[in-house]
């Protein structure tokens, strides 16, 4: 098996990398200061990111000789997971409505992609 989400070139590196130190500087921020949109936007970002690496994930999965049940799994459920973390930065900015049941189904499918990805590795 190969990791769908290994990191393959010195731009992905750069790019992962970037992101993580803006998401670290947003949340230090929303921690020590009173700033309403820090929390909304490192939401949207970790959003974005998830979605990029299932974008990823699906492209290296469509090239894979022999497609594997667990890697579209877990693709399906990061995307879930992705879309729910960007909903509730919009909702942060009140561009939405908060719905509870959406923040339940992204964390759940968030906990559900962690395993399959420890299964698909390790198994």
């Amino acid at each position: 098996m190969t990791d769908i989400f290994a990191i393959r070139s010195q731009r992905q590196r750069q790019v992962v990398v970037g992101a993580l130190l803006v998401y670290v500087a947003l949340f230090v921020t929303e921690l020590s200061t009173t700033n309403a949109y820090a929390g909304p936007l490192s939401d949207l970002l970790i959003g974005v990111l998830v979605l990029l690496a299932c974008g990823v994930g699906t492209r290296r999965i469509s090239r894979a000789r022999e497609t594997e049940p667990v890697a579209v799994a877990l693709v399906a459920t990061l995307g879930i997971a992705g879309l729910s973390i960007a909903y509730q930065g919009l909702a942060g900015f009140e561009l939405v409505q908060r719905v509870l049941l959406i923040d339940t189904v992204g964390s759940f499918a968030l906990l559900v992609a962690v395993g399959l990805y420890f299964y698909d590795q390790y198994a």
